[in-house]
C-alpha cells in the first residue's frame, strides 16, 4: 500500500509517520488492493486525507492505467534509480519509533507536551538506532566492496589517488579490509566532496575538548587512529554531543547516516552526494525529493549518484 500511496500522493513520502498512518487507515477500511477503491467514496477518506488528496487517490486508482502499482509492492519508487526489488527498502516504511522502550520520565514529559531533557533525547536516539543497526552495517559492508570494484578503474586523478592509497594500506595490513573501510574516501573523491564533513582521523584522544569545538554540528565521526582502516576507537557526535563509541567503522557510519533522519537535518554541502548515495543504494531509502539544501536546475536524483549506482549494479 505504501508504494501506491507515494505514487499517487508523493507529498506523503516526506513524512514516514503520516505515510504509515495513511496505510493503516486504508487497512481499517479493508482497502487491501487497488480494486477495493471501487467501493470507496470521497467521504470515506476525509478522516485521514484532505478533499483534494481523496479525489486524486480515487481518480488514480479507478483509472484503467492505475499507475500499474500493486498495493503490497516493495519495488523501487523510482524506475530511474536502478534499484532492484529486493525487499530491503520496506523496512523504511514498516519502522516505528519504539516508544515502549522509553523511560517513564520521557513518556510523562512528552504527555505534558514539554521538551525532553538532553539525557532523555539521547536515550531515545539509542533505542531508535538500536533496531535500525540490525540491518544497515552489514548492508554497508557488503556494498562497500562493490563500490570499490566499480571505482577502482575510474580515470579521475582524485579517485585514482585514493585507489593507490587503499592498495598501499592493503599491503600494510596484509589483507583487503581497507577496500571496504576506506570506500567512503573513494566516494567523496568521486563526487568531489570533502570527507572532513563526515569524519576525520585524530591521534590524541586527550584533545577531545578541542576536537568537539572544531567539528561541524551535523552528525560526525571522530576516528582515533592514523587511518580509518587502523582506527582503534570511533566516536559518533551530533551537535557537539557524544552519542556513541565503537570500534566498528560500518556501525559508526550507519549511526551517522541515521542521525540525519532522527534529527531531521539536511545533508551538508560538501557531503550531500555521498550521503544521498548511502541513502539510495545502501540504506535503500529511495523516496522522492532529497535532504540536500542545494538547489538543482532539475529535480530528481543527483546524476552522479545515479551513474555510480548503475555502475555498481553492473
Amino acid at each position: 500500500m505504501n508504494a501506491l500511496l507515494i505514487k499517487v500522493l508523493p507529498e506523503l513520502a516526506k513524512d514516514a509517520t503520516l505515510l504509515q498512518s495513511s496505510a493503516t487507515f486504508l487497512e481499517k477500511l479493508v482497502v487491501l488492493k487497488k480494486e477495493d477503491f471501487e467501493h470507496v467514496e470521497v467521504g470515506d477518506l476525509l478522516e485521514q486525507f484532505n478533499l483534494v488528496q481523496a479525489r486524486r487517490l480515487l481518480k488514480a486508482t479507478k483509472s484503467p492505467k492505475c499507475l500499474n502499482v500493486s498495493c503490497s509492492s516493495t519495488e523501487s519508487l523510482s524506475e530511474d534509480s536502478g534499484l532492484s526489488d529486493n525487499g530491503t527498502m520496506q523496512w523504511v516504511y514498516d519502522f516505528h519509533i519504539p516508544w515502549k522502550k522509553c523511560c517513564p520520565a520521557m513518556i510523562e514529559t512528552l504527555t505534558k507536551q514539554e521538551r525532553p531533557t538532553a539525557a532523555q533525547t539521547k536515550q531515545l536516539v539509542h533505542k531508535i538506532i538500536e533496531d535500525v543497526l540490525k540491518m544497515l552495517p552489514t548492508q554497508m559492508a557488503s556494498c562497500s566492496l562493490k563500490i570499490y570494484k566499480a571505482l577502482k578503474g575510474n580515470e579521475s586523478p582524485s579517485v585514482a589517488a585514493v585507489v593507490v592509497r587503499i592498495k598501499a594500506l592493503c599491503d600494510v595490513c596484509g589483507n583487503k579490509t581497507p577496500r571496504g573501510k576506506e570506500v567512503f574516501s573513494l566516494l567523496s573523491a568521486y563526487f568531489k566532496e570533502d570527507t572532513n564533513v563526515l569524519f576525520k582521523c585524530y591521534k590524541d584522544e586527550f584533545m577531545m575538548t578541542e576536537i568537539l569545538q572544531e567539528i561541524p554540528p551535523t552528525p560526525f565521526l571522530i576516528v582515533f587512529g592514523d587511518t580509518v582502516s587502523c582506527s582503534e576507537k570511533i566516536i559518533v557526535v551530533v551537535e557537539n554531543t557524544v552519542m556513541f563509541s565503537t570500534d566498528n567503522f560500518f556501525m559508526a557510519m550507519s549511526c551517522v547516516f541515521c542521525l540525519y533522519y532522527i534529527y531531521n537535518m539536511s545533508y551538508p554541502k560538501n557531503g550531500e552526494a555521498t550521503l544521498e548515495f548511502i541513502q539510495r543504494y545502501i540504506a535503500m531509502i529511495n523516496v522522492p525529493g532529497t535532504k540536500s539544501n542545494k538547489r538543482r536546475r532539475f529535480a530528481g536524483i543527483n546524476h552522479k549518484v545515479l551513474k555510480l549506482g548503475k555502475l555498481m549494479k553492473s
